[in-house]
């Protein structure tokens, strides 16, 4: 039993080594760019301390004559011998370094499209050269979207081909794998294109459909529901001349007139809007500026701070809604709070609600110092009491000489 214990003491680390040394040696193997050549070095190398082992530590052991004229004399040679297999690769070992600050180095660079060529054979009007090369590029990454824009822009802009821009759209959104704000551009792209090519309102829309199917409850789809709310194409034109716009004669003179009191814009019927913006909502409910103009109006004009905080929490609690746009509506009901209902305690709810979303984020930042000045922008919004003015003369621009200075007492 102790012999075997003296055995197994005296593999084990040996067999721990050698399973070390092995484990280096083949990762050493898989990083190396000429993995046969140093799989000879390294025969190569076993060969030396062989030759070494059966010549030199005899030779060196013997002492003597043989010692110092047949051992150190062959052990300079296995010396020379391992300097001349290994030397490059120590010298590489230490040079590398420095060499990879003006070369980069050994590290395998991703490949990558360029479209240098193309962009600058568009630029020296040669289309259709631009429109083959970025082909050429797309047939090697044939998922790269700005290579598709790219083609699709030229196909649209200076082949005046839309229906091949179409296509190359229509190929990239095909794709699977792609970022949806990638493929929503696309498809904004080409509802862009077709509605400056006077297409149909079912050929306009379809684009902007197709992102809510493809990606519903996200911020690309919150901007295409935009869209589509505010969606006028042009009225086509009867007349081949572009229309006239009269002008009417104004008033000469109306600065120098006594009964002048200012140019006053027309009233707007508060009323009206309200109506018409109620429509609007009812025929698009994430319409975003409609609901924003009705609440203002509910607030600053019929100053009803339910009905106004009513629209803010629906733009809210839609889904998708982009982060900055919901702090916006936030900081709005405060404002309804703070400024139609002097309601310092809503308004201070509301703006926690922007520090719950995100505590370490700037804007929740931005809400703690509004926190802690709600009570001066109260007092701000009271009316100062008006300063009556002198009277003076109103010609006094008009008047010709110079003015008196004031007499000395």
């Amino acid at each position: 039993m102790n012999r075997f214990a003296e055995i197994a003491a005296f593999c084990l680390p040996i067999a721990g080594m050698a399973a070390v040394i092995g484990w280096l040696m083949w990762h050493w193997l898989k990083r190396s760019e000429e993995p046969s050549r140093l799989v000879v070095k390294w025969v190569q190398t076993l060969l030396v301390f062989v030759y070494l082992g059966v010549f030199v530590v005899p030779a060196v052991a013997e002492g003597g004559y043989s010692g110092a004229f047949v051992g150190i004399p062959a052990a300079a040679v296995g010396g020379l011998l391992l300097a001349f297999i290994w030397g490059s690769s120590i010298g590489g070992f230490f040079a590398n370094p420095i060499v990879s600050l003006f070369d980069g180095g050994s590290q395998e660079v991703e490949p990558h499209p360029s479209y240098d060529i193309g962009q600058g054979l568009t630029k020296r009007g040669l289309y259709q050269e631009a429109a083959a090369e970025f082909e050429k590029q797309l047939a090697l990454f044939p998922k790269d979207f700005t290579g598709h824009m790219l083609l699709a822009e030229l196909q649209m802009n200076h082949l005046a081909d839309a229906a091949a821009a179409a296509n190359t759209l229509e190929r990239f959104i095909n794709q699977s794998g792609h970022a949806g704000e990638s493929v929503a551009y696309a498809l904004n792209r080409l509802s862009d294109w077709r509605l400056r090519a006077g297409e149909t309102e079912a050929a306009v829309r379809a684009p902007l459909e197709k992102i809510l199917q493809l990606f519903p409850d996200t911020e690309v789809a919150q901007t295409a529901w935009q869209r589509l709310a505010h969606l006028r194409l042009p009225a086509a034109s009867q007349d081949s001349e572009p229309g006239r716009i009269a002008v009417p004669h104004s008033e000469e003179r109306l600065g120098l007139r006594d009964d002048f009191n200012g140019f006053k814009p027309p009233t707007e019927d508060l009323s009206a809007t309200a109506t018409r913006l109620v429509h609007q909502l009812e025929q698009h409910p994430q319409d975003w500026e409609a609901r924003e103009q009705l609440a203002r109006i509910y607030a600053e004009h019929f100053h009803h701070i339910p009905l106004a905080v009513d629209q803010l929490e629906q733009l809210v609690a839609q889904p998708g809604q982009p982060a900055k746009k919901v702090i916006s509506w936030l900081h709005m009901m405060a404002d309804f709070y703070t400024r139609q209902a002097g309601d310092l305690v809503k308004a201070r709810e509301t703006l926690q609600r922007i520090i719950d979303r995100d505590p370490n984020s700037a804007p929740a930042e931005a809400a703690r110092q509004r926190i802690a000045h709600l009570a001066l922008e109260l007092r701000a919004q009271k009316t100062n009491p008006a300063v009556k003015l002198g009277s003076y003369d109103q010609n006094i621009g008009l008047r010709h000489g110079q003015p008196k200075p004031p007499r000395e007492i």
